[in-house]
């Protein structure tokens, strides 16, 4: 899992560490993950890519890796202080067959988190809106029907 999910340990290092080594080639950071987190390569369209290129600044960088830092410390508290509360509204979850997490019973992990989840396993990656935008638009639509 930590070869998987290297980022999630990578951007949780002291600001301005990560910030560094991802600014200094961004395009590839950003392209060696697109490749390697889509369940096959080049599997976004090329307009997709640019979009991501074109937004991939030090800005998202920077915002990136603070989401990661979070996850590793003030997330864990408030998600502490809710353990109790469950999630009210209606839940979707969509999540890539083949991913890591293809293993686990998502639905029922969420189970104990939300009341009321549904979902399913899609073909692809983790870009499911640009690897699968069909089945993604046909769940979201029906959930939100």
């Amino acid at each position: 899992m930590a070869t998987a999910a290297f980022n999630w340990f990578f951007s949780i290092q002291p600001e301005g560490l990560p910030e560094r080594l991802i600014g200094a080639e961004p395009a590839f950071y950003l392209q060696w993950l697109l490749d390697h987190w889509s369940g096959t390569k080049d599997a976004l369209a090329v307009e997709a890519v640019a979009e991501y290129q074109r937004c991939f600044d030090a800005a998202a960088i920077r915002a990136t890796c603070e989401e990661f830092r979070a996850a590793a410390t003030i997330d864990l508290i408030h998600d502490e202080a809710d353990q109790e509360h469950k999630i009210s509204c209606p839940t979707l979850l969509l999540w890539s067959a083949t991913s890591m997490w293809a293993t686990y019973d998502i639905l029922e992990v969420w189970r104990s988190r939300a009341e009321d989840v549904q979902g399913v396993a899609l073909d692809g990656g983790h870009f499911l809106p640009e690897e699968n935008p069909e089945r993604t638009a046909a769940e979201l639509i029906r959930f939100l029907s």
